[in-house]
């Protein structure tokens, strides 16, 4: 297997031998949307204004995305956001990014990084594009406020290591 290194932490791992199923599992397995909520259709409504908590609770050490095995940490924290107005944000993180939280209470949040990906000497496939934007998916409705963080990889459809994240507000 040829060996693929990030700067993040990350390591990936080429499999060939990769079937769509595999694929298919990891994708229904996420929550979210497939593009972020648009200013006209962000909550009015203040019931998710407020302080939230973000609390990882499970990354799959081995995650497979098309063509790619990878070998994926898992991150041991929690993390604040803060919602107002129907917009929403990371606490503290700076540069700042914003997206709008939807009335049913779910948010694309895209954030962007300079981290890229980069080939082992020796791989037999190439990555073109292993630039990476963090992506959190949320829905704040129900009793169990729920959502995915995801390391994306520009080359995979910004697919990559995801891991599961509960939400409370405080």
């Amino acid at each position: 297997m040829d060996v693929i290194s990030c700067r993040s932490g990350f390591i990936f791992f080429v499999s060939r031998f990769v079937t769509l199923s595999s694929f298919i599992f990891l994708s229904v397995g996420c929550v979210g949307l497939v593009k972020p909520v648009s200013e006209d259709d962000r909550d009015t409504s203040g019931s998710y204004d407020g302080r939230w908590l973000a609390t990882h609770t499970f990354t799959a050490e081995t995650q497979i995305v098309q063509n790619w095995r990878m070998t994926c940490n898992e991150p041991s924290e929690k993390f604040g956001l803060v919602v107002s107005d129907g917009v929403l944000w990371i606490d503290g993180r700076e540069p700042k990014v914003e997206t709008y939280i939807s009335s049913k209470g779910e948010f694309r949040l895209e954030m962007p990084t300079s981290s890229k990906i980069r080939e082992s000497e020796g791989t037999s496939r190439g990555i073109g594009n292993g630039k990476i934007t963090m992506i959190l998916l949320g829905d704040f409705s129900g009793a169990e406020p729920k959502g995915v963080f995801t390391m994306g990889i520009a080359q995979l459809g910004n697919a990559g290591c995801t891991s599961k994240y509960s939400f409370a507000k405080i």
